[in-house]
This record gives C-alpha cells, sequence and structure tokens, in this order.
C-alpha cells in the first residue's frame, strides 16, 4: 500500500450515513420472545386451577419452573429464539412447538426415571392450553419483530469498488449511495476514519473488488471490525464452506459433510430407537410376509443386493424377495417395469403397499442406512440409456449421508423406476436440498408424510 502524501492530513467533514447494526434489536426481541414463552407456560399451569377452584395454582403447577427450564434448554439447541424465529411466523411458530414438545419428552422421562407419582400433574403444562397460547404469543411478536427489523436480520452495506471508484451501497435501507473519497491504496487515517464513518455500524459489509485489490480490502477489515466479505464469483459454482490452513498456506474448505459429530449422533439415536420400536410391532407382518412368499414361489425369503451407501461406498440391502428366484437381479442392471413378468403374485402386492422395503429396518439397526436420507439405488442404475452419474455428476454428493427408507423425493412423489432424465434430475434436486437443510423436525415430517404415499401408483 503507499504511503500518505504531505500536506493531506486535513480532516475532511464525513457525516455518517452507515446504517445501524440491528444487534440490539436482535436481542431485545430475543428476551420478549423467550419471555412471551414463559409467560404461555405459566398462564397454561395456572388457568385450569383458577377456573376449577377459584383460587391460584395448585400443586399442578409444582412442575412449571422445570418446564420452563427444559424449554428454554430446547429453544435454544433448536434455535427458536433467534434467526429466522423473529421474522418467519411459521418458521418461529414451528420451532416453539418442537421446544414444547422437546421439553415434554423429556419430562416425562425425568418423572418416569424417579419414579414419582406427579404424572397426573402434566396435563395442564402439556395439553391443550399451551399449543394454543404459543403460536398465537409468536404470531404476535413476530409481526412486530418483523417491523422492528424491517424485515431483515442484519444491515447490510454493499460495495462496489472498480480500481477507480468505490461506491458504498446500503442495502434495504433509505440512504443514498456514497462515493468513498479514499483511494484505499493509499494508507491515510483519514481515510480510515472515513470508511468507518459510511460502513462501521453495519452487521455485514459485502465488497466486489478487482483480483489486485481483495488483499487491501482483507487489511482493511481486520481492523474495521465489521464483518465482512469479499465476492468471489470464480467460487460461485462450489462455494467453499470456510478457510482452513496447511502448511502456513490458506486453503478453501470445500466439504465438512453435511452433518456434524453432534447431527449424527441424534439422527444415530433416532433410527436405532425408531427401528428397534418398528421390528418389534411389526413382527407379526414380517412372519406373514415370509410365510406367504414361501407357499408362493420357491426361493429364499429374503432378496439381497448391493446399493451405493454412505460416501459412495456399498453394502447390501435387504427386502422381501418379490420376484421369481431365477428372475432376480442382484446387481439391479435391468429396473422394474409395470407388468413385470418376474415379479410373482405375492410379491405384487408387496411391492404396491411398500412392506417388501421392511426388512430395510434391519439395515438401519445394523447401521448401514437410516429411517429417513435419500434412498439408496442399485449400482447399475440407468435412466433410458445412461448412468445415473452420466445424467447429472452431483448424483454423488447425495450419498453424503446414509441412505434412507424412505426420503424427501419419495414423499413428493418422486419415486419408482427413472424412466427419463428428468425423474431422476427431480429425485436429485429433492435429496439435495434435504442435505442442505437436514434438521430432526424435517425427518419427522418426513417420516408422518411417508404415511400417505405408502401406496402409491408408481410402486410396481
Amino acid at each position: 500500500m503507499g504511503q500518505l502524501a504531505s500536506g493531506e492530513a486535513i480532516l475532511r467533514p464525513v457525516k455518517a450515513t452507515s446504517p445501524a447494526s440491528k444487534a440490539h434489536i436482535r436481542f431485545r426481541l430475543v428476551l420478549s420472545i423467550f419471555t412471551a414463552d414463559v409467560l404461555c407456560l405459566v398462564l397454561g399451569a395456572v388457568l385450569p386451577d383458577m377456573v376449577r377452584s377459584g383460587v391460584g395454582p395448585s400443586s399442578s403447577s409444582a412442575l412449571l419452573p422445570l418446564m420452563i427450564l427444559l424449554h428454554a434448554l430446547s429453544g435454544f439447541w433448536l434455535r427458536a429464539f433467534s434467526g429466522d424465529a423473529l421474522i418467519i411466523t411459521r418458521t418461529s411458530v414451528r420451532l416453539a412447538i418442537g421446544s414444547h414438545l422437546c421439553a415434554v419428552a423429556l419430562l416425562l422421562f425425568i418423572l418416569f426415571a424417579l419414579r414419582t407419582t406427579a404424572l397426573d400433574h402434566l396435563f395442564n403444562l402439556t395439553l391443550f392450553i399451551p399449543f394454543i397460547l404459543l403460536p398465537a404469543g409468536r404470531f404476535l411478536l413476530v409481526g412486530h419483530a418483523r417491523r422492528l427489523l424491517a424485515g431483515q436480520l442484519y444491515s447490510v452495506v454493499r460495495i462496489e469498488d472498480d480500481g477507480a471508484r468505490t461506491m458504498i451501497w446500503p442495502v434495504d435501507q433509505a440512504m443514498p449511495a456514497r462515493q468513498l473519497i479514499w483511494d484505499i491504496g493509499v494508507d491515510d487515517p483519514l481515510g480510515y476514519h472515513e470508511l468507518a464513518m459510511l460502513v462501521g455500524n453495519a452487521d455485514r459489509v459485502v465488497v466486489q473488488c478487482p483480483d489486485s485489490r481483495r488483499s487491501t480490502w482483507v487489511h482493511i477489515f481486520q481492523g474495521l471490525n465489521v464483518h465482512g466479505e469479499i465476492v468471489a464469483q470464480e467460487l460461485g459454482r462450489h462455494p467453499p464452506v470456510g478457510i482452513g490452513s496447511f502448511g502456513g498456506q490458506a486453503t478453501l474448505i470445500v466439504a465438512r459433510g453435511p452433518l456434524g459429530l453432534s447431527d449424527r449422533m441424534v439422527k444415530r439415536l433416532f433410527d436405532t430407537i425408531l427401528s428397534t420400536i418398528a421390528l418389534l410391532i411389526l413382527l407379526p407382518v414380517f412372519l406373514g410376509a415370509a410365510i406367504a412368499i414361501k407357499l408362493d414361489s420357491p426361493g429364499k425369503v429374503f432378496f439381497r443386493q448391493p446399493r451405493i451407501g454412505r460416501q459412495n461406498r456399498q453394502f447390501h440391502i435387504y427386502k422381501f424377495r418379490s420376484m421369481l428366484s431365477e428372475g432376480s437381479d442382484s446387481d439391479g442392471i435391468r429396473s422394474t417395469t409395470r407388468g413385470d413378468e418376474r415379479v410373482t403374485r405375492v410379491g405384487r402386492i408387496l411391492r404396491r403397499t411398500s412392506i417388501d422395503e421392511l426388512p430395510q429396518l434391519i439395515n438401519v439397526l445394523i447401521g448401514d442406512m437410516s429411517i429417513v436420507a435419500p434412498r439408496p439405488h442399485a449400482v447399475h442404475s440407468m435412466a433410458r440409456d445412461k448412468y445415473f452419474w452420466e445424467v447429472d455428476a452431483r448424483y454423488w454428493h447425495r450419498h453424503a449421508c446414509k441412505p434412507g427408507i424412505t426420503g424427501l423425493a419419495q414423499v413428493r412423489g418422486y419415486r419408482g423406476t427413472a424412466l427419463e432424465e428428468k425423474d431422476l434430475q427431480d429425485r436429485l434436486a429433492a435429496d439435495l436440498e434435504y442435505l442442505n437443510k437436514w434438521s430432526l423436525w424435517l425427518d419427522i415430517g418426513i417420516l408422518f408424510r411417508t404415511l400417505r404415499v405408502i401406496i402409491h401408483k408408481n410402486a410396481f
């Protein structure tokens, strides 16, 4: 960077036009939403007692402090008091209800573990009134929050530096664009002062500049105490997820996996509990299907086939055999078609009702699969005359997590044989969307939506 020329240290009057940070507004709103949730829980515990007895709260409110604590812990874990929960009504209501359900589950677990007799006091805390008051409170507060935040969580400033001039644009603010007088290539204390007056209070500053000036802006940002970003158009198709270092050199982190360790632990616990319960409950269905298969045609009850799993490793999937033994395609080269002569009479019923998929609960229990995730495909699956990965190179990205028994693509109706390239592209788009937006609540939602598509026209 150049040096400040002599005689330039004359204070240039700069009127501050930096949009104010919204941090203090967000902090107040977080406290308001949390307080409103607590008030809803208190009213849910107190009002029924007052209606019944005409006096204040009775022993049914004894569990209220613990309930509030568990709701707070669940809410902060699910981000029910911050982020999109402040400005998106649907998200806020969903997370508030999710936090309450988590708190209820934790409270039940604690009471059962302590073998307490206080279970009869849970009704007021967990049912009816909180499920009315919590959404109502969120609906009112989110509307207020949107007005305070002008619909955006953060104040943003955009800087366009083409090398000849630097323009500063407050985004979503009723402020005019300003041209920066300072030449950033010169170390000028008054220039730093000018820039600070224009952007110093913003929550986020985004710069678009030539490659040759990036290091200068990095240098400026590191002393500006703002959240600074530089547009990197060349990374548009493959954006990095972070910055690392190796051997004293900076590296671009391009992949971390869609789920962190804690997320994988939660998902694995969910899969293990649910698959164990499902296998116990569905044992009569397993026995009935096995008997029907053996009576209908000779051969094994289960069909094993290599599928592509997590990290693009192969594993053997379990299904009830629905085809004649001599017609079974263990390599998955030939996809099943409508009216396929290889499918047995019992097999058609099993496939139509999705019962043939139930043995995959065994895959879930042993760790090859999840309950909810992108479906595993046969190794040699094709759409038209192309392998799936030849249709779209992103096909391999869908295997960043364990495959599932059901998934977002399935509940959207993308199931059955991929006859056209678009069939695969639709499924792939849904699979990648699932990986990018994963949450336990998304899994639960998909699981309930699966009940509506167990019997589907494309299941043959």
